[in-house]
């Protein structure tokens, strides 16, 4: 054949080439695997509250803590409704009152969700939400004693009495779930033996906590100087620092996601140690939990090969909260009075940018950790996000 004819078949062949084969710019598939993860999951959305009753160390009273529950439902609920306290409410976003959905063959997985100080366990329900939507059986305890109203109204407990009873909670909340009654919906609906530990500010202190990390008691002693201080007479109880030593490890608690964690707590080598799958979430301008007395020296205590952080730039303390977006100013301020100059203000990444890109994380963390499945890679191979930075190990 003629060279004229051949470049004229040639660009006639490239002229009407099928269009979904032409050599386009490769798409990353993580990318795309994690677009999908913005979105919420397929499952409809079960929400309730239940009560659950101890006794923790230390203690010669009960202790009752209430715990909200979020979990893959039936498609056929009303909207559920967000109270805090019988003063606020919100509307739920995506959660009903239908009944469980059936697990099938296997039980979901189990996320527990820990509130900071001065919090609830209701503030993690953007969390909650998601995870149910994706699968998974998710519960948030109020942590008594240092809740929202309670610190409110000057009716907190003792500092050194959250640092023994919040890790208590958490297997308590566990214990619970693991011994529902057989008439319960909730029975047999989860697989409690090994749990995602999500944990907020002092909720972060908690996960570490509970995941195994023993609390220092030269640490806590500048807390103190005046063991006399009725807030300081747990320090000078025999039982107390003996409860420091052993500890609160829950061996259920298989991989952590602390967000801007309170550390100050701990020896750096607690949290080496622990060697569970760890996601650090953090605010690059937290005033709160600095970068300098958090997440830098978090990160440089962890060191599994699994472990990412997941930093905002552009995030203060209160951006991992929907309270920017669920309450008015004056509501906001009561509650956490730095909140406009820590994540709320205009300054910040919005709230309802941010949430739905932590929980992405999260939920592909919790899938690749506790489920087994194949998605840290997703984690990180994916770009992350505008106004996110990854580091891995």
């Amino acid at each position: 054949m003629p060279r004229l004819l051949i470049l004229t078949a040639s660009l006639l062949a490239a002229c009407t080439e099928d269009p979904e084969t032409t050599p386009t710019e490769e798409t990353n598939p993580a990318d795309a695997a994690f677009a999908e993860r913005l979105e919420p999951g397929s499952f409809a959305v079960g929400y309730r509250q239940i009560d659950v009753t101890y006794r923790p160390e230390v203690s010669d009273e009960n202790r009752t803590i209430p715990v909200e529950v979020w979990y893959p439902a039936m498609p056929d609920g009303a909207t559920a409704g967000y109270a805090v306290g019988g003063i606020i409410s919100i509307d739920a976003p995506l959660a009903t009152t239908a009944d469980p959905a059936d697990p099938g063959d296997l039980p979901f997985p189990v996320a527990v969700y820990s509130h900071g100080n001065g919090g609830v366990g209701l503030v993690g329900y953007p969390f909650g939400e998601y995870l149910a939507s994706w699968g998974w059986v998710v519960l948030a305890p109020d942590h008594v004693g240092n809740t929202a109203l309670e610190l409110v109204i000057g009716q907190g407990d003792p500092f050194l009495r959250s640092v023994i009873d919040r890790p208590q909670d958490i297997s308590a909340t566990l214990d619970w779930l693991e011994n529902v009654g057989a008439d319960d919906p909730l029975a047999e609906l989860a697989d409690p033996s090994s749990v995602l530990l999500v944990g907020h500010s002092f909720g972060g202190y908690t996960s570490f906590a509970a995941a195994g990390a023993k609390p220092s008691a030269d640490r806590l002693d500048p807390d103190c100087p005046d063991k006399d201080d009725p807030n300081c007479v747990l320090f000078e109880d025999p039982a107390f620092q003996d409860l420091l030593e052993q500890g609160f490890a829950d061996d259920r608690i298989t991989a952590l996601v602390p967000q801007a964690p309170a550390i100050r707590s701990f020896e750096a080598s607690e949290l080496t140690d622990l060697s569970l799958p760890t996601m650090l979430q953090s605010g690059a301008v937290d005033i709160t939990t600095t970068p300098e007395t958090s997440s830098i020296p978090t990160w440089a205590a962890i060191d599994g090969e699994d472990d990412v952080w997941i930093d905002m730039p552009r995030g203060g303390h209160i951006t991992f909260l929907s309270i920017c977006d669920d309450l008015e100013d004056e509501l906001i301020t009561t509650f956490q009075a730095s909140a406009f100059e820590d994540g709320c203000g205009e300054q910040f990444i919005p709230v309802s940018e941010a949430l739905p890109v932590l929980s992405a994380y999260i939920g592909l963390f919790g899938d690749a950790h506790i489920r087994g499945l194949d998605t840290q890679g997703t984690i990180e191979d994916a770009t992350p996000p505008e106004g996110f930075v990854l580091t891995t190990q």
